[in-house]
């Protein structure tokens, strides 16, 4: 059974998340690949759920990141990689 996060420590692993999420947009739009969308997604949704929004890989950011040899820019690479991991776990806890 996984454990639940305290809400400090939820909270702060979304600010990380998101911080790092922001800076993986910028690195990516001066890659050639624009992420108004994501962007916006995360602003309304927040960074835990704007990373497991389910769309078609083909017209996604992830594709077209794909084709820059830029996967480590994913919000997929990055929420799955560290620290974010635990809010993935607690998430399904629930």
């Amino acid at each position: 059974m996984a454990s639940t996060l305290a809400d400090s420590e939820r909270r702060r692993l979304e600010d990380e998340l998101k911080k790092t999420l922001l800076k993986a947009c910028d690195d990516s739009d001066k890659a050639g690949y624009s992420t108004k969308s994501f962007r916006n997604s995360m602003a309304k949704d927040g960074p835990v759920d704007a990373v497991s929004v389910k769309s078609d890989p083909k017209t996604s950011g992830f594709a077209a990141l794909a084709d820059l040899k830029r996967l480590d820019l994913t919000g997929e690479a990055i929420a799955l990689s560290g620290l974010w991991k635990a809010l993935s776990r607690a998430g399904r806890a629930k």
